[in-house]
């Protein structure tokens, strides 16, 4: 019986490998994301822009420019009409 417990126990230690290993492989980001920010915009005249600015750029509109607003509320508000009456 304590042959079976060993080999059992032994069989269970080598199944669930080493964590600590794994653990040292696994390299986290911390942080702050220097990409996003806009060094060309000084701090002390645009602190918004300085911080977020170079995400700002790199992002894209919500909506096309040159569309009015009004036309593309529409188009919602009468998916969303559809949506509700089906």
């Amino acid at each position: 019986m304590n042959k079976i417990s060993l080999f059992l126990s032994l069989s269970l230690v080598a199944a669930c490998g080493n964590p600590a290993k794994e653990a040292q492989n696994k390299v986290e980001e911390k942080g702050l994301d220097l990409s996003a920010m806009d060094t060309l915009v000084r701090p002390q005249d645009d602190f918004y822009n300085y911080v977020n600015g170079g995400g700002m750029k790199k992002s894209q509109p919500i909506r096309p420019h040159g569309v009015p607003t009004t036309c593309w509320m529409k188009s919602l508000k009468t998916t969303v009409f559809r949506f509700l009456m089906t």
